[in-house]
């Protein structure tokens, strides 16, 4: 599994960021969908230790994830005159602090888990992860028909609860500071961020944030029913900025 980056030399840029125990094919048709109508360039990393076995996330926190994408946005941001960022998930925690310190146009956050869902708020949770490293994942079977191509992890990561808390601990003074429009998308069946999370995300705000809800059952809305209509509500993000 590699990094995804679409290039036609345009002075703008969409910056993806994956979720955890996910790939760059998160985000399922959305980079070529973005670079065929609006002429902009596509990028989206591969986190670390993703890609190649879920073993390989044993060693790896939130610092290490949060230092590694600040690092791909530095160095990428330098050729652009206007960029965009999103991520889904645990991608979508990171997209908003990048935001939060960098100047961009615009941010959008899928399925963003600022708010956990049953039994993932249950205090103490975190300590079954000294019994048990890896858990399955539910995936529906529609959903892995969807994710037939797509490359994906089948089970989840004991430490990925951990990284997820400390990451929305890292945002509750990150969010204030961001000064670009923040697009939401959120389905209200969700089975890991609860849409309070909106809620949350409002009150925190200091600037225009657009929301749209969904009803898929699926984690990831690009890998639902909703995936076009995703598509088409993120178009705002460029005919606006």
């Amino acid at each position: 599994m590699n990094p995804i980056y679409l290039r036609k030399s345009s002075d703008k840029l969409l910056f993806l960021i994956h979720g955890y125990t996910g790939s760059p094919t998160d985000f399922n048709g959305l980079p070529e969908f973005v670079f065929q109508k609006y002429n902009v360039d596509v990028k989206v990393p591969l986190l670390p230790g993703h890609g190649t076995k879920i073993q390989d996330l044993d060693s790896l926190r939130f610092k290490d994830f949060y230092s590694f994408i600040e690092d791909e946005f530095k160095k990428t941001r330098k050729e652009y005159k206007q960029v965009i960022i999103g991520g889904v998930s645990f991608g979508a925690q990171l997209a908003l602090l990048l935001a939060s310190r960098y100047r961009v146009h615009g941010v959008f956050t899928a399925c963003l888990p600022l708010e956990l869902r049953f039994p993932f708020n249950v205090p103490g949770i975190q300590l079954l992860g000294f019994l048990k490293k890896y858990w399955a994942k539910r995936i529906t079977q529609d959903e892995q028909l969807l994710r037939k191509e797509a490359f994906h992890y089948t089970h989840m990561h004991a430490n990925g609860l951990n990284i997820v808390t400390k990451a929305n601990k890292a945002l509750q003074n990150a969010i204030p500071l961001i000064q670009s429009p923040v697009l939401s998308l959120h389905s209200i069946y969700d089975r890991i961020g609860h849409e309070k999370g909106f809620e949350k995300l409002e009150t925190m705000l200091k600037v225009p944030h657009f929301k749209k809800i969904y009803t898929n059952k699926n984690h990831n809305l690009f890998f639902s029913e909703s995936k076009n209509d995703a598509y088409h509500d993120i178009d705002q993000l460029f005919t606006n900025a």
